[in-house]
């Protein structure tokens, strides 16, 4: 069936509120049954997030996406570029949604497709044959790097045999299915021919399938699940929801042609890996204390050991690409990390299509696999600072018990937790040692993401003043930090409302109606059931909650069909 609707569902997806009270479970869950059981998607939208607002006398101000567009899969593949828009009306609170179709004509120039190795490429001998051949050729050329001569000619190669030889997949299904339609009209005289036709069709098959799968990116799936209208149904639907119409420029004016778009992006990233010049690290400098001993840095510097690559690259998952000196690190590691991290160049990729090239000045290597760790280096010296204040007696912290250690911060990656008293003097030195660490490692405080809490005795006046000296929100009671509430109120059950609320999102994103019950028992075992674990290891949570969700689990299992339930 092809159809698309437009709805005003308050109770579909209740965390796209702002303001006033939840819709009920049951409405909630029902209609978000229909929806997944008919294989429906929630179409991506521009404009506003909220399609209805109003005043409430007790909540304030009301903001709500109330309205949405649900489309089936025909739907999508029919109508490939369709867009809704929601657009404010004058007169009425609610927002007006528009759907336009595609017009036809050529909005994004064709392009060449980035290479990528494909895992189907591996069912075929050749492969390995081809690899090895193009890396003994990157190895006798005589200028650049040898691994990146390697690499470059292995796509070369790789990319003329995929077009010379391998072929295209669904071109040579294609083929193989009319040739064998035409030799089952005489299957005597064509027994052993039809046979050969089988075998050889079932291996596109699965050639397909695997190329499905890996565009899918879902981790779950084994090797031997074959679901290639899943993968599909997956790729065209991240492909549609990744795809930019259009883009914002600085001055508010709407660009949807590739040549703005590109101008407007490279120009923001362009901004962002830029250093401004100079900046001064002494006081981080002297705040940090030596703690790599000589030891460490002889086991650092020993050359690398064609055991750890191999042990290193088979640690990536099969189908995925894969101030130091102060604190005692030897200068040849050092020089190593930092060829590392000012190597690299970034290139966007719009709509599928590479732009630009980017040589950025300042940040990490996205993806790289040590930069969470140089990381954790930078941020030990904002935690030196801390630590240095709270010795000299600026900054006092908190402590859990009377007894207890006094705590003045907690980190994990780039999420962190400072503690101090709320008063005028301290809340001055933190505010300088946040400037200090600004200037020091080009890093900015991100205030929309920042919050503040007050114990109950800090006066209103004082938290009015320092909420506007940090520029930040007091914090909630049900605000969340590394995936926990960092407080439970009364209702546990609305504390815990989250765990919920993703457990229905990841039900609503899997297309029951395409996965066999043995694909719906991997999902429930592998992610449904484990996305409560981390933190049922903290809090003891509700049984109402649990029973609800444990509910929700049992109508993916047995669908939706009346025989079944």
């Amino acid at each position: 069936m092809t159809w698309l609707g437009l709805t005003s569902a308050i109770s579909v997806w209740r965390v796209e509120a702002r303001g006033g009270a939840w819709a009920r479970d049951l409405q909630c869950r029902n209609f978000g049954r229909r929806v997944r059981a008919r294989g429906c998607s929630n179409y991506c939208y521009t404009g506003s997030p909220f399609t209805w607002s109003r005043n409430h006398p007790t909540e304030g101000r009301i903001h709500i996406r109330l309205d949405k567009a649900l489309a089936t899969p025909a739907w999508n593949s029919l109508f490939r570029g369709a867009s809704v828009h929601h657009i404010p009306m004058s007169t009425s609170n609610h927002s007006m949604l528009a759907v336009y179709l595609p017009t036809g004509r050529p909005h994004h120039s064709p392009h060449h497709r980035p290479f990528r190795f494909e895992a189907m490429w591996l069912r075929d001998p050749r492969c390995a044959e081809v690899v090895k051949e193009a890396w003994l050729e990157g190895l006798c050329k005589p200028n650049g790097s040898q691994i990146t001569n390697c690499l470059d000619s292995c796509k070369a190669r790789l990319s003329s045999w995929n077009k010379n030889e391998f072929g295209h997949v669904g071109r040579q299904i294609a083929r193989l299915e009319k040739e064998l339609q035409v030799l089952e009209q005489n299957p005597l005289h064509n027994f052993e021919h039809i046979q050969e036709v089988r075998k050889a069709l079932n291996c596109w098959l699965d050639a397909e399938n695997t190329m499905w799968h890996q565009q899918a990116k879902h981790m779950w799936i084994t090797n031997g699940d074959k679901n290639t209208t899943f993968f599909h149904q997956k790729t065209s639907n991240r492909k549609q929801r990744n795809f930019i119409n259009g883009h914002t420029d600085d001055s508010g004016v709407w660009h949807d042609d590739d040549q703005n778009m590109e101008r407007i992006i490279l120009d923001y990233f362009s901004d962002i890996f830029h250093s401004n010049g100079f900046i001064d690290t002494t006081a981080i400098v002297e705040a940090v204390q030596p703690v790599v001993t000589k030891s460490m840095n002889n086991f650092l510097c020993q050359p690398f050991q064609e055991v750890e690559v191999h042990k290193a690259l088979k640690q990536m998952y099969p189908k995925k690409s894969p101030s130091p000196m102060k604190m005692g690190f030897d200068s040849k590691w050092i020089t190593l990390m930092m060829q590392c991290v000012t190597s690299v160049t970034y290139s966007i990729r719009l709509n599928g299509k590479p732009h630009g090239r980017i040589t950025p000045t300042r940040g990490l290597r996205q993806g790289d696999p040590i930069s969470p760790f140089l990381f954790l280096f930078c941020a030990e010296g904002l935690s030196s600072l801390l630590q240095q204040a709270t010795s000299a007696g600026s900054l006092k912290g908190v402590a859990a018990s009377p007894q207890g250690p006094w705590i003045s911060h907690l980190f994990f990656a780039d999420d962190s937790i400072i503690f101090c008293q709320a008063t005028k003097e301290e809340c001055n030195h933190l505010e300088h040692i946040l400037e200090t660490y600004e200037h020091a490692s080009s890093q900015k405080i991100n205030r929309e993401k920042t919050s503040l809490f007050f114990s109950r005795n800090t006066p209103q006046d004082l938290q009015e003043e320092l909420k506007e000296r940090f520029g930040a929100e007091v914090i909630k009671q049900h605000e969340t930090y590394l995936g926990l509430p960092s407080l439970v109120g009364r209702s546990k059950k609305n504390t815990f409302r989250t765990l919920k609320e993703r457990l229905d999102n990841k039900l609503s994103e899997w297309k029951e109606k395409m996965l066999s019950q043995a694909d719906k028992e991997i999902l429930i075992k592998a992610i449904a059931q484990v996305i409560p674990t981390y933190t049922m290891s903290v809090f003891k949570l509700p049984d109402t909650l649990c029973d609800e969700m444990t509910s929700m689990v049992w109508a993916f299992w047995w669908g939706q069909s009346n025989e079944r339930k």
